[in-house]
């Protein structure tokens, strides 16, 4: 049996909606995915920071933070501002559901879309540590992949099966211990998960019905060009961007933009160029 502290990183992944029909009455519009990557030695005092953003809320330290229960409270900045203290690296993606066009992730009872996302944004964690871990370290990096639990059977058997054919995964120590589904109620850091899950669902909301700026072609050109009809003024709940942002993981020329924030489906994304163009202040 392994010892827990043979791993030097942890990723939690929790996520905020639900993949029913978006046309249903009840279901979420968008369900974002979190990927909250932490180096072992900054677990504990991450944890710390969760019971903090507790005490603002007078939640007791043994019960359960959720997204849903700051969302309208009156000190929900309070709580959010904590983020800034975290140490570590994200990965979100949210899903316009209305815009998905697959008929086998649109439909519900597949659970495709929730297995893609437990399993696609790895490949992005993978080249962050590769890119921020010196190259003598890189070796002795071992990952395990902390979720939510789900009740569905064969998930985690289908999580599995996917990280090892579509991510070339090799455990370095079993996958039993590799991979856990954890109940989020004990867990500190899947509760930090569903926050920033929460936080970028109700971002996405919040633009969701607003006219985005013209970034189709500072994409296509892979590069801001502020053409006109570009204010670089944040739109939609700015604030709540300006939290989240310094906690995306970034590519090596410092944009989030399809590594840390990744908006699908595929034929959406260029519409969040934006992301790394607004100074989120």
């Amino acid at each position: 049996m392994s010892n827990t502290q043979d791993f030097t990183h942890r990723i939690y992944v929790d996520f905020s909606g639900d993949t029913g029909d978006p046309q249903t009455e009840g279901a979420s519009k968008v369900i974002c995915i979190a990927w909250v990557l932490t180096a072992e030695e900054d677990r504990q005092y991450n944890e710390s920071i969760v019971l903090k953003m507790k005490r603002v809320i007078g939640c007791k330290p043994e019960n359960e933070i959720k997204y849903r229960s700051i969302r309208r409270h009156p000190h929900k900045h309070e709580v959010l501002k904590h983020l800034e203290q975290v140490k570590a690296g994200t990965v979100i993606v949210p899903v316009l559901k209305e815009r998905v066009r697959e008929e086998q992730l649109r439909d519900p009872t597949t659970k495709e879309l929730a297995i893609l996302l437990h399993h696609f944004p790895l490949d992005r964690m993978f080249n962050h540590l590769e890119e921020t871990t010196p190259e003598d370290e890189l070796s002795r990096v071992v990952i395990q992949l902390v979720f939510d639990q789900v009740s569905w059977s064969g998930f985690r058997e289908e999580i599995v099966h996917r990280l090892e054919k579509e991510h070339n995964v090799v455990w370095r120590i079993s996958p039993k211990e590799s991979l856990k589904f954890l109940d989020s109620k004990r867990n500190l850091m899947l509760q930090l998960a569903d926050l920033i899950a929460g936080l970028g669902r109700e971002y996405i909301e919040s633009v969701d019905s607003t006219q985005l700026l013209p970034c189709q072609l500072c994409w296509s050109k892979e590069k801001p060009l502020y053409h006109r009809g570009c204010k670089k003024k944040p739109i939609g709940n700015g604030h709540l961007m300006k939290l989240l942002y310094p906690l995306l993981i970034k590519k090596r020329d410092g944009k989030a933009f399809e590594r840390g924030f990744i908006a699908r489906p595929p034929t959406i994304a260029y519409q969040y160029w934006f992301v790394d163009c607004i100074p989120w202040k």
